[in-house]
């Protein structure tokens, strides 16, 4: 199909071979408008739920990620040991809405809070201290908008390696953290570490503000009113070729 369209939009970081360069653009993934950056604190109190410390999220994406669900429940007694509240979208029909508790090294009561699926995504994301997601393209479009740090763990059978790719990109733009499925054992480490370095935090955060350059929606729907019109404008002599 990729050899007969006349336009395909792609976010950056992603190849397809055997396509024509002319036929492909670079503006990246669309956003719905209610997916937008809040104050935590804001965030916190549309989710109903009480943040001591810092605030861990987890996507595993549309259909959620049984791997990262896993990793949660068996992770949660040492982050919250170590003040880390967690709220982990799992995915319709893996868990029911929950939560449990344990005791962070302060005395503070530290929850975990599972959800199967949330229409409000910008509040999710905009909660969080830190995200831990899948790399799909428009879970990525979704952490930029919201400004969230996060560690991206591509889902490693996904088609063309596309989701390494755009991780890896990610990383590269100074925006977030890539770790491979294969090395979840390290993860737990890396996200006390992470969570606490505001230095690293507040980097990741800029240069997410910059990545966050244009609206996708306007320029797909330009580009493709533009298209609709080029045989009509070539006909009537205003252009000279296709684009």
């Amino acid at each position: 199909m990729k050899r007969l369209a006349n336009r395909i939009y792609l976010p950056d970081g992603v190849r397809l071979r055997n396509v024509a360069p002319k036929v492909i653009r670079y503006y990246g993934y669309p956003v719905r408008a209610d997916v937008k950056h809040l104050l935590k604190a804001d965030a916190w109190k549309l989710l109903d739920i009480k943040v001591p410390r810092k605030l861990l999220v987890v996507i595993g994406g549309s259909q959620g990620a049984s791997s990262l669900n896993t990793w949660v429940v068996e992770s949660f007694p040492k982050l919250a040991r170590a003040g880390i509240t967690v709220y982990c979208v799992t995915g319709l029909g893996k868990s029911e809405l929950h939560t449990v508790y344990e005791l962070d090294k302060r005395g503070n009561e530290i929850s975990a809070t599972y959800v199967p699926f949330s229409e409000n995504m910008g509040e999710v994301i905009s909660a969080a201290d830190l995200v831990i997601s899948r790399a799909g393209a428009g879970s990525i479009a979704e952490i930029i908008r919201c400004r969230a740090p996060a560690i991206l763990i591509p889902y490693p059978h996904a088609a063309d390696d596309h989701q390494y790719a755009n991780a890896r990109m990610h990383e590269q733009h100074g925006a977030g953290l890539q770790i491979n499925e294969i090395d979840l054992s390290r993860l737990t480490d890396e996200v006390i570490a992470l969570i606490y370095n505001d230095w690293m935090l507040g980097k990741f955060k800029s240069n997410l503000s910059l990545l966050d350059r244009f609206d996708s929606c306007k320029r797909i729907a330009e580009d493709i009113i533009h298209l609709s019109l080029e045989p009509i404008m070539k006909k009537a002599g205003l252009v000279e070729s296709a684009s």
